[in-house]
């Protein structure tokens, strides 16, 4: 009796195996489907709040005496930074007409200013004067989870 119970478990486990090597059953691939899934229904372009359109928060002086103008901005929140976002920006120059600078924030979608700026490319840092977020202790990257979400947001 100790035998053949032995012997069906064994086949019931050899059963299992070989539809998991043969792919027919991949367990591991509909869990990280539906993981993945959840993921990607958390990255939304949030609307920011009006305070960081105002040209006087984003751009620098500089800028703004050349006539360059805020026109929109989308926020992506990052999974890899809980507390910050990616913001894509729409600005029109008089010189290269519509750019897209990229910055990190940490309160983006709330009015009040009292959020924390980082640049994400060249043309942020040339455009606002804040700070490089590559460059931090714990640097961001263009690879961080939401940043290529929230450069599509505006394009």
């Amino acid at each position: 009796m100790k035998k053949t119970f032995l012997i069906i478990i064994g086949f019931i486990i050899s059963i299992f195996i070989i539809n998991v090597m043969s792919g027919e059953t991949d367990y591991t691939q509909s869990s990280n489907k539906n993981y993945k899934s959840n993921i990607e229904n958390k990255h939304s372009c949030e609307k920011v709040a009006s305070f960081y359109l105002d040209p006087e928060v984003i751009l620098n002086s500089g800028s703004r005496s050349l006539g360059v103008k805020v026109i929109d901005a989308k926020a992506v929140q990052s999974n890899d930074y809980k507390k910050f976002y990616f913001v894509q920006y729409k600005i029109q120059t008089p010189n290269n007409g519509i750019v897209y600078p990229m910055f990190a924030m940490n309160k983006p979608t709330e009015n009040g200013g009292n959020g924390v700026i980082y640049s994400m490319d060249e043309l942020a840092i040339t455009l606002s004067s804040y700070g490089d977020a590559r460059r931090l202790k714990d640097p961001f990257s263009s690879a961080d989870d939401g940043y290529s979400y929230a450069s599509k947001c505006l394009k």
